[in-house]
């Protein structure tokens, strides 16, 4: 073992005996803009992995909230009548769960509410919820309520306001969290001199779990890793202060040194796509645009409209969506593995890993890569015994997500993966391309 790899070795010994043995609170979160425009009320909500509901219902009323409220009040709406719901996909923060038919907007007003069913979360002992409300422009403002009777919003739990008590977007920690069944949000009626109040349920609302990740002996190393689109976007920032550096900018170079599209060499730079292609480069103006896009919403799966040279958002015009994204995010996971790049441990031949459960049971993850690349460049999902793009996502949402990367000390197993290999130490490095193959 040369100099160098006795040094990694004893960094990540020194990381590894610090990993704790008790169980970890793991964060999920929702985004309410799939499916887009209008949806039927009420409507399902899965989280990031594919695992827990939010069921949102739509509702207008026969009067409006009141002007001003306590905690504790109770508004008295008069008649409800269910409402379509509406997914807005817009800037960051115009991004979420509103109503249709309303406003131009399609977004929630005082004489109406979307209610949320929180019960699968509090039957699998969840411990907390954050919700965000945006679009709260100056004047407007917005209520949460709490029930235990769907289709009635109950007591005021929490109240916001711009600009007397915050700004444009608002995170809530819902109080009293397992007391209510149902949470519902309202805006403000419209008060003098403005003349609209409407607020939108944005996306990443979040709640955490206790997750036992299993026992881990703190003298383990080599613990698999990968970063999901939010993982890639935290450590973007070369002044973060848990990966010296980050993991971009200095990196990638390296990552992608001998990376090729479909048999034509393309070094330093990060291609998918077929007929049409979204390609990024190892310059810095490129890689600042790919930290842009990971910060981004991304909007429904579909197949590429035309080919992207580092875009920092991709359009409903563009295609490709979450569907590009998340294909973007599995290249780079299995890139920075191949080429030993990862923090906590050098990297495995991820794409070597086999789906443990769901409708790909069996298959690498080269080749649902190379699926979803596929569909990508314009394959019909069903081609693939795929109903739809959204599951695609899902899929590859998961592959993302098993050894998520939070810290040094944090170690999860979602048990999506089976590993080809004993954990330990690194195979050579070798380059990644496209069609991905397990293996150099």
């Amino acid at each position: 073992m040369n100099t160098v790899r006795i040094a990694w070795a004893l960094v990540v010994m020194t990381l590894c005996v610090s990993a704790p043995q008790t169980s970890q609170a793991v964060t999920f979160t929702w985004n309410f803009n799939v499916p887009g425009l209008v949806v039927a009320s009420p409507h399902s909500y899965l989280d990031l992995f594919s695992t827990y509901v939010l069921t949102a219902y739509g509702y207008t009323t026969q009067f409006s909230s009141p002007t001003t409220a306590n905690v504790g009040d109770v508004w008295f709406t008069g008649a409800v009548t269910g409402n379509a719901l509406y997914g807005k996909t817009s800037s960051a923060d115009e991004t979420g769960l509103g109503l249709d038919g309303l406003n131009l907007d399609h977004e929630i007003e005082s004489a109406s509410f979307v209610q949320l069913d929180l019960s699968d979360l509090i039957s699998n002992n969840f411990t907390g919820l954050i919700l965000i409300v945006s679009s709260i422009q100056p004047g407007e403002g917005f209520y949460l309520w709490g029930s235990n009777t769907l289709g009635f919003p109950g007591v005021l739990l929490a109240q916001g306001r711009n600009p007397l008590t915050g700004g444009d977007v608002q995170s809530i920690p819902v109080p009293q969290f397992g007391q209510y069944t149902y949470i519902a949000v309202s805006a403000t009626p419209i008060v003098s001199p403005h003349t609209s109040s409407d607020v939108l349920i944005r996306n990443g609302l979040t709640a955490d779990q206790a997750e036992q990740p299993g026992p881990v002996d703190p003298r383990q190393c080599f613990l698999p890793v990968t970063l999901t689109q939010e993982g890639w976007a935290t450590f973007c920032d070369p002044l973060n202060l848990i990966i010296k550096n980050g993991m971009l900018y200095n990196r990638f170079p390296i990552a992608f040194a001998g990376f090729s599209f479909f048999g034509k060499s393309a070094p330093n730079k990060l291609i998918v796509g077929g007929k049409y292609t979204i390609t990024y480069t190892g310059t810095a103006s490129s890689l600042q645009r790919l930290c842009l896009l990971f910060n981004q919403p991304c909007g429904n799966g579909a197949k590429l409209a035309h080919s992207l040279v580092s875009p920092w958002i991709l359009t409903p015009a563009d295609g490709g969506g979450c569907l590009a994204m998340e294909t973007i995010v599995l290249l780079m996971n299995v890139a920075y593995n191949d080429m030993r790049l990862m923090p906590r441990t050098p990297g495995y031949d991820l794409e070597c890993f086999t789906v443990a459960k769901g409708p790909f049971i069996g298959r690498t993850v080269a080749e649902v890569f190379n699926i979803a690349n596929a569909v990508l460049a314009g394959d019909a999902p069903k081609k693939y015994g795929l109903p739809n793009y959204a599951t695609l996502v899902g899929i590859l949402r998961q592959i993302n997500s098993n050894y998520e990367f939070v810290n040094y000390q944090t170690f999860f197993n979602r048990g999506y993966l089976i590993p080809n290999r004993p954990f330990g130490q690194p195979d050579p490095r070798h380059s990644v391309a496209v069609p991905m193959v397990c293996g150099p």
